[in-house]
């Protein structure tokens, strides 16, 4: 994660964070440096899993959309292809059906216990980029994935996510 501002929570911030408790899949995260909570959730998704400020995310996005003269997804996904992230599928169960944000995250949890694939920047809901995360178990063994955000999202479903293009996606249970 990138280092949190050294400053004290607006009060729309303390009103989310009393809104959105901790969860097993969701902890209350802000990147941005001045307390805003709209309109920028690919900026702090993308410096939540980067380690980048949200300052520079900024810059060097608008940089790519200035030059695709694009403000979508398109200049977001040519961004991350330029800064060494792996667009993945949408994640489905055998039958077909999607994920929410929770279950991905227990699943990811199981599969990848120590936290193996890193910080993760996904789609969730169709509209709302977030970062997901390895945290801290508690048991000094295992990790827990968590969306890392301002509002909890975790009810809705999981689109194409990006991990760093050289970790492996091979889960725990299929490795020798």
């Amino acid at each position: 994660m990138s280092k949190q501002n050294d400053r004290s929570p607006t009060q729309p911030e303390q009103r989310l964070m009393g809104r959105y408790p901790e969860t097993d899949t969701f902890l209350w995260r802000n990147e941005n440096p001045k307390g805003h909570i709209s309109d920028d959730c690919v900026i702090r998704a993308i410096a939540g899993a980067s380690g980048k400020s949200w300052y520079e995310v900024f810059d060097e996005l608008n940089i790519v959309r200035r030059e695709a003269a694009r403000v979508d997804k398109t200049a977001i996904k040519k961004y991350l292809a330029q800064k060494g992230w792996s667009i993945r599928k949408q994640p489905r169960r055998a039958d077909g059906t999607k994920y929410t944000g929770a279950e991905f995250c227990k699943w990811l949890s199981v599969n990848y216990p120590n936290g193996e694939l890193g910080r993760i920047i996904a789609d969730i809901g169709g509209h709302h980029i977030v970062c997901i995360c390895p945290t801290e178990h508690g048991d000094g063994i295992n990790c827990r994935y968590k969306v890392l955000d301002t509002w909890n999202s975790t009810g809705r479903c999981i689109g194409s996510w990006w991990t760093r293009a050289d970790v492996s996606l091979t889960p725990v249970a299929q490795r020798h």
